[in-house]
């Protein structure tokens, strides 16, 4: 469709005789600007076109279907102002390291120190491996969220 609409500088449709709904939703987001299809009011009905036609009932999805597409065409999302939106919400929803239980400051920390809970405003949990054998530059009370400013940096005592 969008091969032809350039190549010809043209309005494109689909002249539909497959029976189905599927191939006017497909070319729905493709953008046609006319769907052509045959309706019967019964499949049984004696006649050529019964099978290459679609029921009134699904004709009503069809349109339902299409006017949902143009709707999402019309409206995209923008994934960056998205996650924007969504961050607060992250952080509320991801879980962070915490401290499992009070630990005095210049603790060397262990898996076994550790714990995982909400919210996702601390070391990620993804950063388990790194954190672990780091040295706490002040104490850190159980449940606590650990934050970089907790642990100390290299050499740093």
């Amino acid at each position: 469709m969008p091969y032809f609409r350039e190549r010809y500088s043209t309005a494109v449709g689909l002249s539909d005789h497959s029976g189905t709904i599927y191939p006017g939703l497909a070319a729905a987001t493709l953008g046609i600007e006319v769907l052509e299809v045959h309706v019967t009011l019964s499949r049984e009905a004696f006649g050529p076109d019964g099978p290459a036609s679609v029921t009134t009932q699904e004709l009503a999805q069809l349109v339902e279907g299409i006017r949902f597409i143009e709707k999402m065409k019309a409206n995209p999302v923008d994934k960056e102002v998205m996650a924007q939106e969504l961050s607060p919400l992250r952080d509320l929803f991801t879980k962070s390291l915490v401290a499992r239980l009070d630990l005095p400051a210049g603790t060397v920390l262990e898996a076994g120190h550790l714990a995982v809970k909400k919210p996702g405003t601390g070391i990620p949990v993804h950063r388990l491996p790194e954190v672990v054998g780091r040295r706490l530059r002040h104490a850190i009370k159980g449940n606590e969220l650990l934050g970089e400013q907790d642990l100390v940096e290299g050499d740093e005592l």
